[in-house]
């Protein structure tokens, strides 16, 4: 079985890379998340994560988020393979508790897997 990992190549570092994955016109929204997404020229998956201080403002908060954003993604690479991809969270993240935010990541990386396989 392959190990579900996520090295750092499949982090977006620089500010480019975010740059041309948010000037694309593709993304899923919700109430609680907006994911951007655009095909790469690579065959692997790459994610990016904006979970602003001003949205949660306890570190711990924070973390816990990208935690979860990260085994989603993780569980869900085979099937975003050429795709960079950026967690975008919205204002109303902090009022949400955590099983509103897992339901509603997993909502969205199926509308994904879906769409993805559509094109």
């Amino acid at each position: 079985m392959k190990q579900l990992s996520f090295t750092r190549l499949m982090r977006l570092h620089r500010p480019i890379e975010f740059k041309q994955v948010f000037t694309t016109e593709k993304k899923v929204q919700s109430k609680i998340f907006t994911i951007f997404y655009r095909l790469n020229e690579l065959s692997y998956p790459r994610l990016g994560m904006v979970i602003p201080r001003r949205h949660l403002s306890r570190a711990f908060d924070r973390n816990q988020i990208k935690r979860l954003v990260r085994e989603g993604f993780r569980h869900r690479q085979k099937w975003l393979d050429g795709y960079d991809l950026i967690i975008l969270s919205k204002k109303c993240i902090s009022r949400s508790t955590y099983s509103e935010l897992a339901s509603t990541l997993d909502y969205q990386w199926e509308y994904l897997i879906k769409d993805f396989n559509i094109e």
